[in-house]
């Protein structure tokens, strides 16, 4: 039952954050403060939703053994931690992650490392005791074992990666509001979060092909497609961020008009954007699309509209 009240717990705090990040309008970095725990709460409901229906499923000697519920209670306890920690820096409109200035945040931030790890160790014990629980047909065994294994073989690696890169970009991030919408992730600049969001939800991805498989007699070889391209697509995004390259870049071409004024760097005017997936070298798909930029920045290229003609020509 401890993983049915941690989901539901989430869900609770993931509801008050959107409410009152309603109410509270601050920002931080161009985000309101509230986003990156609603985040992790949307991140924690999907996690315990996961394992209290694995444990649900599970025959009664397995579902009912201490460990489980240990698992259950330590699980607990660094969740509290973690959201406790990241609602208060929240309120205090200060960074949870990457800050280092006092021993009270280097120490706070190296335990979050550790409950990181917990938060996708422990969910192999659960998967060990799901992969021989004749309750599951064979595929779903091996997708809950290799979902957990995988998770936190990647976590680990990029998760590590990530702290020690001491930002989420790679790269520098010239303008806050160049970022997916709703992810948050960087149009810009590599961005560690794609492959990071990637490694963390696998557990999710691969028992749900193993029931998909077990239902439709598809084999237990399913399972290792499956893991492989997952795997690979999860390294991949990873490599494309460690040298730079956004998971989707946009390029705006401003086409200048009669009437557009330029005050300084801000402007207002018609753009073309053009999408790229998986960056230039793993480009796969280009979309164009027209916007409307109303408001943002370029730099200078001159006073004359002569000047401002050749310069945006030349991105065109």
């Amino acid at each position: 039952m401890a993983f049915v009240h941690l989901t539901a717990l989430s869900a609770l705090l993931l509801i008050a954050k959107l409410i009152w990040g309603q109410l509270d309008q601050r920002t931080l970095d161009g985000v309101r403060v509230w986003v990156k725990p609603a985040k992790f709460s949307v991140s924690f409901l999907v996690h315990f939703a996961t394992l209290a229906n694995i444990v649900a499923f599970m025959s009664p000697e397995n579902a009912e053994r201490r460990i489980v519920a240990g698992v259950g209670w330590v699980l607990a306890a660094v969740f509290v931690a973690e959201m406790t920690y990241l609602i208060f820096k929240a309120a205090q409109t200060q960074h949870s992650h990457f800050i280092d200035t006092t021993p009270f945040h280097s120490t706070m931030y190296s335990l979050m490392g550790v409950g990181a790890v917990v938060l996708i160790a422990l969910p192999v014990v659960i998967a060990w005791l799901a992969k021989g629980d004749i309750a599951f047909g064979p595929a779903t065994q091996s997708g809950i074992w290799w979902g957990a294994i995988i998770s936190f073989i990647l976590t680990v690696i990029i998760g590590g990666y990530l702290g020690d890169n001491g930002s989420h970009f790679v790269g520098d991030q010239s303008d806050p509001e160049l970022v997916l919408p709703f992810f948050g992730w960087s149009t810009e600049v590599g961005d560690l979060r794609p492959a990071h969001f990637l490694s963390l939800h696998v557990l999710q991805v691969l028992p749900l092909i193993g029931l998909w498989a077990d239902r439709t007699d598809q084999g237990i070889n399913t399972i290792w497609v499956a893991s492989f391209i997952y795997s690979a697509l999860t390294v991949a995004l990873f490599i494309q961020a460690h040298f730079g390259q956004p998971l989707i870049r946009i390029y705006c071409y401003i086409f200048m008009k009669s009437d557009i004024q330029f005050h300084h760097i801000e402007y207002s005017g018609r753009v073309l954007c053009e999408l790229s997936l998986l960056s230039h070298n793993l480009a796969m798909l280009k979309v164009r699309f027209p916007a409307i930029c109303v408001e943002g920045s370029l730099r200078t290229v001159g006073n004359s509209r002569s000047q401002r003609m050749q310069a945006c020509s030349k991105l065109h």
